[in-house]
């Protein structure tokens, strides 16, 4: 089962290219968090672009295409004791601080529901769906994902999990005003969450027209792992 709270990050290079920025999550970062036990397991995903651009965070120029998902024991990872032990310089990155060498989102979120049908438990995604999004009725909501959305989702050929988490204390790197919740749908390749025999009878139920009516996404994208540490 997953960790009680999550800690997301998107980010972005400034001043280094993709190729770097990758480097030091894979060999720093990451193995930094998980080593001070800030973070309980750690995976870094790129996004990849076979989501429509539907929303406006996906159009927003030069996004922050990269995702960093920290599973972790505290509430608000950045004012844990752990978190401030991990070095706040690089010797892959320019000769500045971390965070002046890309731009950063970060939130916290707190677990409500672990769907996992087949029992992948906490072994690292290959291709992650995430979803942002707002209610108009969070009972309503939680009813239709247990009840008859993940279970549908489950028949989709490829589909391992779905993890739906709640937002958490702002941090000082969150940017803008984050939807309510969030939902991470684990697959096994980037393209099964597009239109087949199975989705179409996910999205077509009486139900999910119903209540996805009074649902506002604010960002759906997709992405590919790059590294995972601690699983």
């Amino acid at each position: 089962m997953p960790s009680q709270y999550l800690f997301l990050v998107n980010s972005r290079p400034t001043t280094c290219d993709n190729k770097t920025w990758e480097k030091w999550y894979k060999e720093e970062h990451l193995p930094d968090l998980v080593n001070h036990k800030a973070s309980t397991r750690a995976a870094f995903y790129r996004e990849v672009f076979d989501v429509p651009d539907l929303y406006a965070s996906n159009k927003a120029k030069n996004r922050r295409n990269y995702l960093a998902v920290y599973q972790t024991d505290f509430k608000d990872l950045l004012r844990s004791e752990e978190y401030k032990a991990i070095r706040t310089s690089s010797e892959i990155l320019p000769g500045k601080t971390i965070l002046e060498n890309g731009e950063f989102d970060a939130r916290n979120y707190e677990l409500i529901h672990d769907f996992d049908p087949n029992s992948f438990g906490d072994t690292p995604a290959p291709y992650i769906l995430y979803a942002e999004l707002e209610p108009e009725d969070e009972k309503d909501l939680d009813i239709f994902y247990r009840e008859e959305h993940f279970p549908l989702l489950a028949k989709v050929p490829g589909y391992r999990k779905g993890i739906r988490y709640r937002l958490g204390p702002e941090t000082g790197m969150t940017v803008g005003k984050p939807t309510t919740f969030v939902a991470l749908h684990e697959l096994e390749k980037s393209h099964q969450m597009k239109d087949s025999k199975e989705m179409r009878a996910v999205t077509s139920t009486p139900w999910t027209l119903k209540t996805m009516s009074g649902v506002s996404f604010s960002s759906v994208r997709s992405y590919e792992l790059v590294h995972s540490v601690g699983y």
